[in-house]
């Protein structure tokens, strides 16, 4: 959008109480859709124009495995979208709650 002004919308995206890396982070708006990866502390940052976007994250999920070798599988898991008008000249904080939703 030609001269828009540009609003940073950090947050965080996590599920379990843990930092991941690699969560997708999916913006959709009526001018189309982006998408932007969380860091490797979950973190995330869009620069978007003022309007109104819906928005979401999601995980393909992983395994860990602890010092005994006990392996924990994550299944894959989502948030639901939820719309956030932003609006010129200012910062918002979206923090995005991932949640697993068994079949």
């Amino acid at each position: 959008m030609p001269g828009a002004v540009i609003v940073a919308v950090p947050g965080f995206a996590a599920r379990y109480g843990l930092d991941q890396a690699g969560h997708l982070i999916v913006v959709s708006a009526a001018s189309g859709t982006t998408y932007v990866r969380s860091d490797s502390r979950g973190r995330y940052r869009l620069d978007l124009a003022p309007g109104i976007y819906m928005i979401a994250a999601r995980e393909t999920g992983w395994e860990s495995v602890d010092a005994n070798g006990i392996r924990t599988l994550y299944p894959p898991a989502a948030s639901q979208f939820g719309g956030i008008n932003v609006v010129s000249g200012a910062t918002m904080n979206l923090d995005i709650p991932i949640v697993f939703h068994a079949a």
